[in-house]
Formats: C-alpha cells, structure tokens, sequence
C-alpha cells in the first residue's frame, strides 16, 4: 500500500496529488510552483504555509481564514511553536521538522473533546516545498476538523488536547529522489 492509498480524506489527498504534479521529477516542488489557481477553490480556506526559520523553527507565512476560525486567531508572522493549535499541537513542531529533515509528507488524523460536549475528528498533511537548492524551506499543507456530537467527558478542549493521534509518513522508496537530499543541514 502506498501513502497515497492511506490518505483518507478527499480534500487531503487532493492537496497531495497538487503537491505530487507540482513536484514533478524533482525532489521538491518550489515555493514559486505553489499556485493557489491550481488547488481546488473550497480547501482554500483550510491551507497553511510555514516557512523554516531555522533547523526546528518555523513561522507562519499564512492561514487560511478557515484555520483561522477554528483556532480563534491568526497565526501569520508567529512561529510555531508559540502558537500551535490544540488539535494534535503538541506533537507539531516534531512533525514538522521531520518533514524538513527528510523532505517526505506526513499525515495525521486524530480526535481531541471540544467544547460543549463534542468531539472533534482533525486531520493534517504536511508537505515539503523546497527553495534554494535541495532544502526543505516551506511546510505547505491543509488542516481540517469535524465536529461529532459525544458523550460529556467533564474536559475542555484547552485542558484535554489531542487524545488520540495517527501519524502516516511516506517512505523515502516511494519518493526517490539524488542520493543525499532527503535531508538538510
């Protein structure tokens, strides 16, 4: 099975396959190859850019207005790990930096208690977008969340936090790109 086939969300695997002909041959698409007219209008909203600050840091170049409304603010120009979301925020900057150290995708999906006695199913996809040379220097990706009616828990979504968190990442066999570029220094 290939990471492709594990990607259970429609709007996420529809991010993948723009990354994946954006990338073409190469290693890595560029930032500049990151058109918004070729991504499909309605996952807009829920599309994310962060941008490698340094080897673990990264700062958000933009949110879209649907992040924006689900995390109550606006993460533009703050770093990462300042700033996380609680829908599988803990583990984000880690996940991040394994996509800019390896240059290879990742999808998570997870459940966290929200407010007013709900559940909330999220899903991430992280991709890596290249700049000057072979280097990992863009985290290009999607966030999404559903909302599930549940059973009250007595927990607030700030105090609770991801409980459950799946990771899926591509193997670098899938992906094969010159011998010693899946990494940065």
């Amino acid at each position: 099975m290939y990471f492709t086939d594990l990607i259970s969300r429609p709007d996420a695997k529809a991010l993948f396959e723009f990354w994946l002909e954006k990338r073409g041959s190469r290693l890595l698409p560029t930032r500049r190859d990151i058109d918004p007219t070729g991504i499909p209008p309605h996952i807009l909203p829920s599309l994310f850019l962060y941008r490698r600050e340094d080897n673990r840091r990264f700062r958000c170049a933009l949110a879209g207005t649907g992040i924006v409304r689900i995390d109550g603010c606006d993460a533009t120009g703050h770093m990462l790990d300042e700033v996380h979301s609680r829908f599988g925020g803990d583990n984000l900057p880690a996940l991040f930096y394994e996509v800019a150290r390896t240059a290879l995708p990742i999808y998570c999906a997870g459940e966290s208690q929200g407010a007013n006695d709900t559940r909330r199913q999220f899903w991430r996809i992280l991709l890596p977008v290249g700049g000057v040379g072979a280097s990992v220097e863009y985290i290009f990706g999607l966030f999404g969340i559903s909302t599930i009616m549940g059973q009250s828990m007595g927990w607030s979504s700030r105090s609770l936090g991801a409980t459950t968190l799946e990771v899926l990442r591509a193997l670098p066999t899938e992906f094969p790109g010159p011998a010693g570029l899946h990494r940065f220094g």
